[in-house]
């Protein structure tokens, strides 16, 4: 008899392959992902080594894609997924999301950012 480890064994990518870290969030523009947001979402991401995508329903964007990003056409309200997958994949999703949640212009916060 298998065990329930040896089932599912061909599922499972090997932990060290990959770090992705996927996080929601909600698109708080109300212009939606224009080209300030978007731009400044590029910009940031290029500031990261790792891999950055971002994702609307069935769609994905390079992250680090100002084009890709607005090819999204994301409006205010939109759930997204950012994903980043390398060494600062942790950092690089903290900050892109927050960018993504900021309600001002140009995606970012006045609050000192």
């Amino acid at each position: 008899m298998k065990t329930p480890e040896s089932a599912t064994v061909d599922n499972v990518q090997p932990i060290s392959e990959s770090k992705a870290i996927r996080v929601p969030v909600v698109l708080r523009n109300p212009l939606g992902l224009h080209m300030r947001p978007a731009a400044a979402f590029a910009k940031t991401a290029g500031r990261f080594q790792s891999a950055i995508m971002v994702f609307k329903g069935q769609r994905a964007a390079n992250g680090k894609s100002f084009t890709n990003l607005l090819m999204l056409a994301a409006g205010p309200g939109t759930e997204l997924i950012v994903e980043a997958d390398g060494p600062d994949a942790s950092e690089a999703c903290r900050v892109l999301a927050e960018i993504l949640g900021s309600t001002s212009p140009d995606g970012h916060e006045s609050h000192g950012h």
